[in-house]
C-alpha cells in the first residue's frame, strides 16, 4: 500500500519513474517500441523457425499495390514487407489494413500470421518453449518454497541515527537501536525479548 509519509528514496524513486514513463508517452512514443521495448526483446529471444508470427507472404509478392497502407497503420511504423522486426508486437492493425485493400480486388491480405516462415509448420515442444517452461517452473517452485518456509515474525534491527553512540563514565558504551517486527501470521504472537550485557 502507497503510504504518503514514505521514505526518500520510495518518495523519489516514483517520482523520477513517473516523469520518466510520462516524457515517454509524449515525447517518444514508437521510438521506445522501436528501440528499448523489452517485449520486444523478450519476444525475440524466444523466436525461432517455428514461432508463430506475423509475416509478410511473399508467395504472394505481385499481389502488393505498394500503398503503404500496412505501414500507415503499424504503431511502431514498421514496414513487415523488409521482414521481420524486433519492434513488431503483433497487435495485426497492418493486417487488417492490408485486407482492407485486397479485399477490393477479392483477394485475401498480404500480412498473414505463419509459424516461421510462410508455409511454416507449428511445433509446440522446441527448444526456447522447454526451456522458457522450466524456468518458469523452478521461479514457481523456489517463490513457493519461501513463502512456505518464511518465520512468523520479521525481527529488523537498525541502529538509530538520532541517537549518536557515546560512551559512559564507567568505561562502557551507550548505543541506540531501532526494532521492527513483523507478525507475518493472521493470529497474536507473543514474544518475549531480552538484551544481555555485552
Amino acid at each position: 500500500m502507497l503510504s504518503l509519509n514514505s521514505g526518500p528514496v520510495e518518495g523519489w524513486s516514483f517520482v523520477v519513474l513517473s516523469m520518466l514513463l510520462w516524457l515517454d508517452t509524449v515525447y517518444l512514443g514508437r521510438v521506445f517500441c522501436t528501440t528499448v521495448c523489452p517485449y520486444a526483446m523478450l519476444q525475440g529471444a524466444m523466436f525461432d523457425k517455428h514461432t508463430m508470427a506475423l509475416s509478410y507472404d511473399t508467395r504472394r509478392d505481385e499481389l502488393c499495390m505498394g500503398c503503404d497502407a500496412c505501414v500507415r497503420a503499424c504503431p511502431a511504423g514498421i514496414d513487415l514487407r523488409d521482414g521481420l522486426q524486433a519492434a513488431c508486437f503483433s497487435c495485426a492493425l497492418c493486417r487488417d489494413a492490408c485486407a482492407g485493400k485486397l479485399a477490393q480486388r477479392q483477394e485475401p491480405g498480404l500480412l498473414l500470421h505463419f509459424f516461421g516462415e510462410p508455409g511454416g509448420r507449428a511445433r509446440l515442444l522446441r527448444p526456447a518453449s522447454i526451456s522458457l517452461l522450466v524456468a518458469a517452473m523452478l521461479s514457481a517452485l523456489l517463490f513457493v518454497t519461501l513463502v512456505v518456509k518464511r518465520g512468523d515474525v520479521d525481527v529488523l534491527v537498525l541502529p538509530n541515527r538520532e541517537f549518536a553512540p557515546r560512551a559512559t563514565r564507567d568505561g562502557g558504551a551507550l548505543a541506540s537501536y531501532i526494532l521492527s517486527l513483523t507478525n507475518r501470521t493472521e493470529q497474536e504472537v507473543t514474544l518475549y525479548m531480552s538484551a544481555p550485557a555485552v
